[in-house]
């Protein structure tokens, strides 16, 4: 709601100066014409053409600066985008000052001046009014608003002083008295300029006073303050006694004395002013005002009887049309209040007291039914009982059923708030409440249907179907989903042109959908066709974007047409869809979908341990996009749904398996929906646990990633973790911990797979915080935990360079033959012979990346002594061999690692080697091609083995390759030829040579076996 100073005053406070200069000019009647239909933007754009146009008068070009700027304020009143709002009226609040600096004519400058002024005044005032409805933990926040607020009544201060300065200076240079009593326009002129001095002095004494509550209440600042607004407010009071500015004046001295504590020097001011007759519609009210504030004064001097009887007396006087206004409701719930007062002390009669209990219900009642400040507190009484509750009885009428339906609503929205409110100032009794909003949705419901079947051909249609609205309403509220959606597309298709239509849109939207959503998961995977609901939904949808094209509910209707194609895996659909929303409606679209091909990329890579595929990537690619798209549509809205904030996060996840940690930073810092500042707020869009968790999960990898690791900020989100999962679920933590591990280590694989080693290295290093975390924990001694720690710092010291990975590799061994050694003093500790084969194979393995290859070698012998056909082992094994004739420079190694070692008493190597190897991975290969029926499980087997066998016949090569490579000059060749032979065959026998995945290795390395052969043994070095 605006709120104007200047209106306390009943003075006209817009385009004064535009009557008295342009009523002639066309082109001034023309924009008045823009503006009287609500065509501010249009107005602004007739500005900007007719400011270069040769047809505009000169007097409508001087000022076509204070034109625009009162443009852009009607502008900014009609736009429900708050930053855009503020944006507009901060602009004109600019353009009219810049517009008074250049004026030579005074009174223009004058205007514009008070134009600023009241921008500014309103903007703080609201800012004020926002910081006092913010919960006891948003003191970040509240300050921010409360400084906010006091800019602003500094700008809106020094322009009214201004117009004070200006005035007073044209009044002393107008001539006498007598010469201007004979002169009419000297005379308007003089009378002008007073008028203007007072409303100006009056604000300047009103800023001061509303400018009060940005300081401490406790400082003597605030005291001093007040006390300067009140001597301005008297000194207007000697000048103006007996007219409204004066009786305004001694109403805001009452109130600068009752903010200090001073009770009866206000209780003075107001009675001045209740004792007078006022006979003016704005005396009237500013009667009524001072009642409520006589009131809460009395109250606050224990002089409760006085209090109600001039309270009541005045109340039951006033006319009925009054008593419905604002001002007289709150002096109403201000009577109520000492009511409850009085029968607190306990000296009534139980018949008194319950009079009187009966009054202060029905005050109360009425100011939670009607507009007013008290409205929302009213309606909290309402809800907790305090004034009554609410039944129909047995309604007669239609009329009866429907008032009781919707005094219902009322209440059941009401114990709604309170029940919010109680969460965080007294969750005892939240339980209750939520009851209570229980029991007044049934009423609710019971009454609006009871008015239904009372419904005749008499009946206004329009009530009728604001019946029909309500009860779709509470039908989903309640979750019979088919009744809402029945009848809210009843009154969708049958009345098109009735006020609820759209918003039954709405309703019928969400029904459908959450009828869809039912019917595919009863369906699972037998839901190969689109559900009777789904297709309810898709026509609904397309009929509410046909019949409102423009309108928030064809945006509505077209995301619920995408989020249905992406439920059915129809991408292209739902890209398609996008397109036909407006290019300022796509934001949540964008994110939605982008949310939903992230999720699709996830699902992909997340059992691949292999390098995504081309087609995978595209899809993170093109769900980035989608996702940056939708952040900076959202970033200049309000605040976020849950699902654009779930998009939003899933962008900063994006953005840190890019390698962009610093943009992923300020994604989720974002001042405005990053979703770190929305859990910083309370809002609504964060509530849902996992939301919480990943964002601070995503912040905490953010953290850790960035070029410079913030470790004091990644220590916070590590404890804002604790908090949120909470002390006595320790497992869940834990779980949490290891989820965030497997996505550090899924993002160091990405950016190495991109070029990108270094930040991949980095991530390593920061990554030690988090295991450090996980191995201070209760259950860090489990061997689910103690294993994860061991094996992330074996495959963190696999993915970085020999210096780098010592580190993580020693603590890798040390934990591994830990648990080994507790395993062998408890049988009971291991989970089962497997996991404890499957920690020696671990063991090896870091032995092996230490380059320690022989004591890998060992170790993989004694593993394979008992289980000598895991094929995994002995592909470890043969690595192990290959690796140890390299560093010790062997032929001997990388025969072995062919042939096999370790030869047993049957003649046989215990390990195979990597001929051996191939010729298993290919009868294996071709024993399970011949199963039948063919399952994806069987087809994942022959292409487990034959990617096998390609990777062994490779090696055998690989290994002849590099032994030439060292050999002396009598066998070099022998081995090169032997590996180039390898090859060929290979070729000859299976042209494809393993596909994309070998074939470019096969090829490869032909080339340098080549280029070794044509080289003589004395060009080696």
């Amino acid at each position: 709601m605006r709120v104007s100073l200047w209106t306390c005053l009943g003075v006209a406070a817009l385009h004064a100066a535009d009557r008295a200069a342009y009523g002639a000019d066309s082109n001034a009647a023309f924009l008045k014409a823009l503006r009287d239909r609500g065509w501010d933007d249009t107005a602004v754009e007739y500005l900007e053409w007719v400011e270069a146009s040769p047809l505009a008068t000169p007097e409508f070009t001087g000022n076509l600066a204070f034109q625009r700027a009162s443009s852009l304020v009607s502008q900014a009143r009609q736009s429900r985008d708050r930053s855009e709002r503020e944006r507009l009226l901060n602009q004109a609040a600019a353009d009219f000052e810049a517009f008074a600096a250049k004026q030579e004519d005074p009174p223009l400058a004058i205007d514009a001046l008070r134009q600023a002024a009241n921008i500014y005044a309103e903007q703080a005032l609201v800012a004020i009014a926002e910081s006092r409805q913010l919960g006891p933990d948003a003191n970040a926040e509240r300050d921010a608003l409360v400084a906010k607020a006091g800019t602003l009544f500094g700008k809106a201060t020094d322009d009214v002083t201004q117009v004070v300065d200006v005035t007073t200076k044209e009044i002393a240079a107008l001539p006498k008295a007598a010469e201007i009593q004979s002169d009419p326009a000297a005379k308007a002129k003089r009378d002008q300029l007073r008028d203007r001095q007072v409303e100006a002095r009056f604000l300047r004494a009103r800023l001061a006073f509303e400018g009060a509550a940005t300081l401490d209440r406790d400082s003597a600042d605030f005291a001093k303050q007040l006390n300067a607004a009140s001597k301005q407010f008297g000194e207007l009071i000697e000048e103006y006694r007996k007219s409204l500015v004066g009786m305004s004046s001694r109403f805001f001295q009452g109130r600068c004395a009752q903010e200090l504590g001073e009770y009866e020097k206000a209780l003075s001011c107001y009675e001045d002013i209740t004792r007078g007759d006022a006979t003016s519609a704005e005396a009237r009210r500013l009667t009524a005002r001072a009642h409520r504030y006589r009131t809460e004064t009395l109250l606050e001097l224990g002089k409760t009887d006085e209090a109600i009887k001039r309270s009541d007396e005045w109340l039951r006087q006033s006319p009925p049309a009054e008593r419905q206004q604002p001002e007289w409701i709150e002096a109403g719930y201000r009577l109520a209040d000492a009511l409850q007062a009085k029968i607190a002390e306990g000296k009534l009669s139980d018949g008194d007291a319950k009079k009187m209990e009966a009054h202060a219900r029905s005050l109360v009642r009425e100011a939670a039914l009607r507009p007013n400040e008290f409205r929302q507190q009213a309606q909290v009484a309402m809800a907790t009982g305090s004034a009554g509750g609410a039944s129909g009885g047995d309604a007669k009428t239609f009329e009866e059923a429907f008032t009781a339906g919707k005094a219902a609503i009322d209440l059941w929205n009401s114990a709604n708030l309170a029940a919010k409110q109680a969460r965080e100032s007294n969750p005892d009794a939240a339980g209750g409440l939520l009851e209570q909003a229980a029991t007044n949705r049934n009423e609710a419901r019971r009454m609006l249907e009871k008015a239904v079947s009372l419904a005749d051909a008499e009946t206004p249609i329009d009530q009728l179907n604001t019946v029909r609205y309500f009860l779709s309403v509470l039908y989903w509220e309640e979750k019979q989903y088919q009744e809402a959606a029945v009848l809210a597309e009843f009154l969708v298709m049958r009345y098109p042109e009735s006020d609820y239509a759209a918003s039954a849109a709405k309703v019928a939207l969400a029904a459908y959908e959450a009828l869809a959503m039912e019917a595919k998961s009863a369906a699972g995977s037998q839901a190969d066709a689109v559900s009777y609901e789904a297709l309810k939904l898709i026509q609904l949808a397309e009929v509410v974007a046909t019949r409102w094209p423009e309108s928030t509910e064809a945006s509505s209707a077209t995301n619920a047409l995408i989020q249905t194609a992406l439920r059915e895996n129809r991408l292209a659909e739902a890209e398609a869809l996008l397109e036909r929303l407006p290019a300022e409606s796509r934001g949540p679209a964008q994110l939605s979908l982008g949310a939903g091909l992230w999720t699709q990329y996830l699902r992909a890579t997340s059992a691949n341990r292999e390098a995504p595929a081309a087609e995978v990537l595209a899809i993170r690619e093109k769900a980035g996009k989608l996702l940056g798209d939708g952040y900076a549509a959202a970033k200049t809205k309000g605040a976020p749904s849950a699902s654009s904030a779930a998009g939003i996060l899933y962008l900063a996840q994006f953005l840190l398996a890019n390698g962009d940690a610093e943009q992923a930073i300020a994604v989720l810092e974002d001042a405005n929906v990053g979703p770190l500042t929305l859990l910083g707020k309370g809002a609504e869009a964060a509530k849902n646990p996992q939301f919480v968790l990943e964002t601070y999960k995503a912040a905490l990898r953010a953290y850790l990633s960035a070029n410079q690791p913030d470790r004091d900020k990644a220590k916070q989100m590590m404890e804002a973790l604790d908090k949120a999962v909470g002390a006595d679920d320790a497992g869940k933590l834990t779980d949490v911990y290891l989820g965030l591990g497997v996505q550090l280590q899924r993002q160091m694989k990405e950016l190495t797979t991109m070029g990108q080693p270094d930040k991949a290295a980095q991530i390593a290093t920061a990554f030690g915080d988090v295991l450090q975390r996980i191995s201070a924990r209760p259950d860090a001694n489990d061997w689910r935990v103690r294993g994860w720690i061991a094996q992330t710092n074996l495959q963190l010291g696999q993915e970085l360079t020999r210096d780098e990975a010592k580190p993580y590799l020693d603590r890798a061994r040390s934990a591994f033959e830990a648990m080994l050694k507790a395993a062998a003093e408890d049988p009971k500790y291991a989970p089962s012979p497997a996991a404890v084969l499957s920690v020696r194979m671990q063991l090896a393995q870091c032995l092996l990346a230490a380059g320690e290859q022989t004591a890998a070698v060992e170790q993989f012998g004694a593993i394979l002594k008992e289980n000598p056909n895991v094929l995994d082992l002995q592909k470890s094994a043969a690595v192990a061999l290959q690796q140890l004739g390299v560093q010790k420079q062997d032929l001997a190694a990388f025969n072995r690692s062919i042939q096999g070692d370790l030869p047993q008493k049957d003649g046989r190597n215990l390990i195979w080697g990597w001929q051996r190897i191939s010729s298993v991975a290919n009868a294996a290969r071709m024993q399970q091609a011949k199963v039948s029926p063919v399952t994806e499980e069987s087809r994942q087997r022959t292409l487990r083995f034959e990617n096998l066998f390609y990777e062994a016949r490779y090696n055998v090569a690989k290994s002849r390759y590099l032994a030439g490579k060292i050999a002396e000059p009598a066998k070099r060749r022998e081995q090169l030829e032997a590996a180039k032979t390898n090859i060929e065959q290979m070729a000859k026998l299976y042209p494809g040579l393993g596909g994309p995945a070998w074939k470019p290795l096969f090829d490869e390395l032909l080339k340098q076996v080549n280029q070794e052969l044509t080289e003589k043994p004395t060009e080696k070095s």
